[in-house]
């Protein structure tokens, strides 16, 4: 679904991108990595520890015919004994500090080959980050960026997730992102966008007066906005056709949900009747 995804965004057109970063539930989906590489993309993709790898590619053959069934086309490891290793064993070896000083986390990154069905797959790239805070907290990558991507640029898409989650905790605090009552996929996909569009609204005001106020925030330009802008007033009629709106549009959800629930019931004693 998520390859699906990519593919509709690129053939509408309008939005471009260089880089897909994903969590280990794409990550651990060679299908998905693959399917971002022929689309010309670059995966940054979370994957698990035990992911095995090796360092350096190992040698394969396909053994002779030996004159009996089947011709060998499945390719083997020349040496039996030449295993991958798990990624988790790479992590003791990254430095503790960088060279200027104590940094947030600890970033490494080695070309390797990836083992699929236990045999040499694509050679790319490993991330590894490591938590100065917790050292225990050790996340790993995977990347098809080409063979000359310096560190600096796999750090700067590590948190590109950041803004993201940003954008999620103060709309939902700030413009109520996460207030609305509807269950139709048009309804939900119309209230997503305009929150997001009224918090960008939001952090634009904030950085245009930035050199005003460097300490101000999200939550202190919309405390700003409520007290310059108009806010409804309700009189008895107002009141009165707000709550008629509201009652009928409570009505109409209870007869679908009735609906719906007593259609449930009719499959579910039809089946218990065969």
């Amino acid at each position: 679904m998520g390859l699906e995804l990519l593919q509709r965004t690129i053939r509408r057109g309008g939005l471009p991108f260089a880089w897909v970063a994903a969590d280990e539930l794409y990550g651990d989906s060679p299908a998905f990595r693959d399917g971002v590489a022929e689309l010309d993309k670059r995966y940054f993709t979370e994957i698990k520890s035990t992911t095995p790898i090796w360092c350096c590619r190992p040698e394969v053959y396909v053994p002779e015919w030996n004159g009996r069934g089947r011709h060998p086309t499945r390719l083997r490891l020349r040496n039996p004994e030449d295993r991958p290793i798990h990624i988790q064993e790479l992590a003791g070896s990254i430095p503790k500090e960088g060279s200027q000083g104590p940094i947030v986390c600890d970033f490494a990154s080695l070309r390797i080959i990836e083992s699929r069905g236990n045999l040499p797959g694509p050679d790319i790239w490993l991330i590894i980050r490591r938590n100065l805070d917790d050292p225990t907290e050790v996340k790993f990558y995977f990347s098809n960026a080409p063979a000359d991507t310096p560190l600096i640029e796999f750090v700067r898409i590590s948190v590109m997730h950041w803004p993201i989650e940003i954008v999620f905790e103060e709309a939902k605090g700030e413009v109520g992102f996460d207030h609305y009552e509807m269950r139709s996929w048009l309804g939900w996909h119309h209230h997503m966008p305009l929150m997001t569009l009224a918090h960008h609204f939001l952090v634009r005001l904030r950085v245009r007066f930035q050199s005003l106020s460097p300490a101000l925030t999200v939550y202190q330009v919309r405390l700003l906005l409520t007290s310059v802008l108009p806010k409804p007033v309700f009189d008895v009629g107002a009141a009165l056709q707000r709550v008629r709106y509201c009652q009928k549009r409570n009505h109409q959800a209870c007869l679908s949900h009735r609906k719906s629930k007593l259609a449930r019931l009719a499959t579910l004693s039809t089946n218990l009747a065969l």
